[in-house]
């Protein structure tokens, strides 16, 4: 009967063990402007093989709304916005040039609208550096 107990008790562990990695699939990594990693996860949760009709179907935020979002929060451009998965996470990207030339890169939830990461684009804030040959 004490064999019977373990087994049952190791079977659970097992059933624990993966629950908690298949929880953890659909986690966003990423990276902040200090360098540290953070683990996100959207509001709403998508398969790997949806299509964008289906993610645009299930965000629950328009790209209006996104520009919205960013208005309030950034003194910038905006120069690129796109719905998409990530990671199994649906979530809009978009990118700002701010006024002091410093490009952003922002992740949005699209389903709630909240910003889940904002980071300097330091590889396209470079150009900043050769804008004075522009002009």
């Amino acid at each position: 009967m004490k064999n019977n107990s373990y087994f049952v008790k190791g079977i659970v562990a097992l059933g624990l063990i993966s629950s908690v990695a298949l929880a953890s699939d659909n986690d966003l990594e990423l990276n902040d402007d200090n360098g540290k990693d953070r683990v996100v996860k959207s509001s709403i949760q998508v398969k790997d093989d949806i299509s964008e009709l289906e993610e645009k179907r299930l965000a629950k935020i328009d790209v209006n709304e996104v520009v919205n979002i960013i208005d309030d929060k950034y003194d910038g451009k905006i120069t690129h916005i796109e719905l998409g998965n990530e990671d199994g996470n649906l979530v809009y990207e978009a990118e700002i040039l701010t006024k002091n030339d410093i490009v952003k890169d922002i992740v949005i939830d699209a389903g709630n609208g909240q910003i889940l990461l904002e980071k300097e684009d330091e590889e396209d804030s470079v150009w900043s550096e050769f804008k004075e040959y522009l002009n």
